[in-house]
């Protein structure tokens, strides 16, 4: 009998297998401290010097600091509960980037793209904000402008016209206004959108209930363009 390591939720599970059952046992490289166990300050620290490599050398884009600058409002989209995506990292790095080049507090908005999600609960928001840290998510609540996006918001919705396919398009009034949108999130292959992350901020995570729905018709009929990995359909 084997005995392996299972994440379940924010649990780790220990599981006997038989070893007749057992091809092996796989699980990502673990950073590790004196004792033998993960360090989450040295995580941050690594986490951190990735994403800024990234901002200063990002693919196929001027970086950010030639992108943005002072008197832009700017609307920064980010993922809700549903993505495991490690916002309270990189939004720190965000407004330092912002800030260097003269972007005012104020202008800027967060907006959680919920798509048909429910909203995060206070203490949801905190979490994704701050991390391990209470304290800094409900620094940015205070001092920056967090929008929860609300597919059904007629009032905060902006058409933008229809899609080649003919879908009518009603994103997020913030995103439409910005001067600079930056979208955030968890990139992955999708079995229908090709990938996760990307556009899909903006549809379904910003769009109107009826651009959603009539987008995720083609993925429920079975249009030949909606399957996984294809980014051109």
């Amino acid at each position: 009998m084997k005995q392996c390591e299972v994440v379940y939720g924010k649990e780790r599970l220990q599981v006997d297998i038989d070893d007749r059952s057992l091809i092996g046992c796989y699980a990502p490289r673990r950073m590790q401290t004196g004792e033998g166990l993960n360090d989450p300050e040295q995580i941050r620290k690594e986490s951190e010097d990735i994403m800024r490599r990234a901002l200063a050398s990002p693919i196929a884009l001027p970086p950010l600091a030639g992108l943005a600058k002072g008197g832009q409002k700017v609307a920064i989209v980010v993922d809700d509960y549903s993505r495991p995506t490690p916002t309270h990292l990189m939004l720190p790095l965000l407004f330092e980037e912002l800030q260097a080049v003269g972007v005012r507090d104020e202008d800027i908005t967060i907006v959680f793209a919920y798509g048909t999600h429910r909203f995060h609960t206070l203490e949801e928001k905190i979490k994704l904000l701050g991390g391990d840290r209470p304290e800094e998510g409900e620094a940015i609540l205070r001092k920056y402008r967090v929008w929860d996006h609300d597919c059904r918001d007629e009032a905060n919705l902006r058409y933008l016209g229809k899609t080649s396919r003919g879908t009518p398009v009603h994103i997020n009034r913030f995103v439409a206004e910005a001067d600079l949108r930056i979208l955030t999130g968890l990139i992955k292959p999708h079995s229908a959108a090709g990938y996760t992350g990307g556009g899909k901020a903006i549809l379904p995570g910003v769009s109107s209930r009826q651009t959603i729905i009539s987008d995720h018709n083609y993925q429920a009929t079975g249009h030949p363009g909606a399957r996984l990995g294809n980014i051109d359909g």
